[in-house]
C-alpha cells in the first residue's frame, strides 16, 4: 500500500476592515496622487509610477508604525 503522508491546510482569515482600508487606499489615494502629477508635469508614465509609488510607501510606512497585524487564530488539525 502507498505510504499516508499528513496534509494540512492553511486558513487565512482577514478582517473586512483590513480589505476596506486597502481599496480606499489604492483607489482614492492612487487616483489622488496619478491626477495630481498627470497635472504637475502631464507625463502618464511619471503619473503611473509615482501613483503605484506612492501607495506602497504609504503601506510601508503604515506596517513599521503599526507592527505586524496578524492574530494568530487557531491551528487545524486533519484526521489521520
Amino acid at each position: 500500500m502507498a505510504k499516508k503522508t499528513e496534509k494540512t491546510f492553511l486558513v487565512v482569515v482577514v478582517e473586512g476592515t483590513v480589505i476596506k482600508r486597502i481599496m480606499l487606499l489604492d483607489i482614492l489615494v492612487g487616483s489622488g496622487i496619478y491626477y495630481t502629477l498627470q497635472w504637475i508635469c502631464s507625463s502618464i508614465v511619471i503619473s503611473m509610477l509615482g501613483s503605484v509609488i506612492g501607495t506602497e510607501g504609504i503601506k510601508k510606512v503604515q506596517k513599521q508604525v503599526k507592527g505586524s497585524n496578524i492574530k494568530f487564530v487557531r491551528t487545524l488539525k486533519t484526521a489521520k
